[in-house]
């Protein structure tokens, strides 16, 4: 297996390559919704693109943010042809 980290801000995004040749791209959110956050996964998306990857993942560690930030997180989310898994942390 072979895990590159690309640091974006002060969350990690992380691209995985499993044997089966898929690679997944995984976006960790460990701040509140904001325009930052939007950028932080419009990064992912366009990472997820550039690397032909099956998976994007979301982690979710927030408490919430602004409502205009999630609907540009939404509809860049609806247009990117990775599948997408969004997980929030029992903790969050």
């Amino acid at each position: 297996m072979i895990i590159l980290c690309i640091t974006v801000l002060t969350v990690p995004m992380r691209t995985l390559n499993s044997s089966s040749n898929e690679t997944v791209v995984i976006v960790y959110i460990d701040e509140r919704i904001d325009e930052g956050a939007v950028l932080l996964i419009r990064r992912g998306i366009s990472a997820c693109i550039g690397q032909k990857a099956t998976y994007l993942i979301l982690a979710f560690n927030t408490y919430g943010g602004y409502l205009y930030s999630m609907d540009k997180i939404i509809e860049s989310l609806a247009r990117s042809p990775c599948k997408r898994i969004a997980w929030v942390p029992p903790s969050s």
